[in-house]
């Protein structure tokens, strides 16, 4: 039972590094042509299940200037919004009946699951 619990917590662990690492490189290549190649990919995919080009946009102040350029690019109207994300966009229909979750953490949090069900699956 101890050894298993050690286990278990040892997973944490690392899942809790590798979550740390994985803002810290998102972080370092803020503002690059990759970077605003996934912003870009968030706000098309967002916007093609709103079906809607008049959406509001809630995006990290860090990331603001590149998601304004960026639905200007795309023909999007609407506002752009700062919100307290460490990345990515939450885009929502102008009335807010959808709302597209794609920020950094929801991302890395749904991903987390599976890495979470393959581990258990090893462990087996």
């Amino acid at each position: 039972v101890n050894a298993r619990k050690r286990i278990a917590e040892t997973y944490e662990e690392l899942l809790k590094d590798l979550v740390n690492s994985l803002y810290e490189e998102v972080d370092k290549i803020r503002g690059s042509e990759r970077y605003v190649k996934f912003l870009t990919s968030l706000i098309e995919s967002a916007t093609a299940y709103i079906q809607s080009r008049e959406v509001v946009i809630y995006t990290s102040p860090k990331d603001r200037g590149v998601v304004e350029a960026i639905a200007r690019n795309m023909g999007l109207t609407g506002l752009v919004n700062e919100k307290d994300i460490r990345g990515g966009v939450i885009v929502a229909s102008k009335d807010g009946s959808i709302v597209v979750d794609y920020t950094l953490e929801s991302i890395i949090q749904n991903k987390l699951e599976q890495i979470k069900h393959l581990l258990y699956l090893e462990t087996q």
